[in-house]
């Protein structure tokens, strides 16, 4: 018995040097010092992208693993305002780029306000991206309909289409933005196929 006492003494010395202790899995913060009327994407966290309503948000990763993150800039707080990234702090001090968790800790930024210069590209942005989407989505369709029933109005509204849709998907930050990117896309191929078919 006292055999048995003894071995099983050295075993559980022998398993609490050598085996390695399991490390808890590390907590990281994301968050961003940003007004609440920021608009569209703040920050991706590994192809994920997260609004200011998301935002602080916590992730549990597994230790030792390595993650991307990106902090946009310049981001919209409507017309004629933005928000400029200014510095990170915490467990990094990019912008973007990835990082390797081996602690607990924030990734924060800061923004600073500024007005955003008016120019007529970011005016029909603002008509693109902002709440007028849908009412600016109605009426390129309309007009490039119109200008289909044309000879060569077909192959022109794909045009349209096309570079639309490519900018709807350059620009992604929402849902919304593919869904109109998509349905851009959808109709420009079908003028382009209407097109084609008009010119056998």
């Amino acid at each position: 018995m006292k055999a048995i006492l003894v071995s099983l003494a050295v075993l559980f010395i022998v398993a609490t040097l050598v085996l390695p202790v399991a490390a808890a899995d590390p907590a990281v913060t994301f968050g961003a010092n940003i007004g609440d009327n920021a608009q569209g994407t703040i920050l991706t966290v590994d192809g994920t992208n997260y609004t200011i309503a998301d935002l602080p948000k916590t992730f549990n990763w597994e230790n030792a693993t390595t993650h991307s993150f990106h902090f946009y800039s310049p981001i919209s707080a409507g017309t004629g305002q933005q928000y400029i990234w200014n510095s990170t702090s915490g467990l990094s001090t990019l912008r973007f780029g990835n990082v390797t968790v081996i602690e607990d800790g924030q990734i924060w930024a800061t923004y600073t306000w500024t007005e955003a210069p008016i120019t007529p590209l970011n005016w029909f942005h603002e008509i693109m991206f902002g709440s007028m989407r849908w009412i600016f989505m109605l009426v390129v369709i309309i007009l490039c309909v119109l200008v289909a029933a044309a000879d060569w109005g077909a192959i022109v509204g794909f045009f349209i289409l096309f570079f639309f849709s490519i900018w709807y998907f350059a620009a992604y930050t929402i849902t919304e933005d593919l869904v109109c990117g998509i349905l851009l896309l959808a109709l420009s191929l079908f003028l382009l196929v209407q097109f084609i078919r008009r010119s056998i």
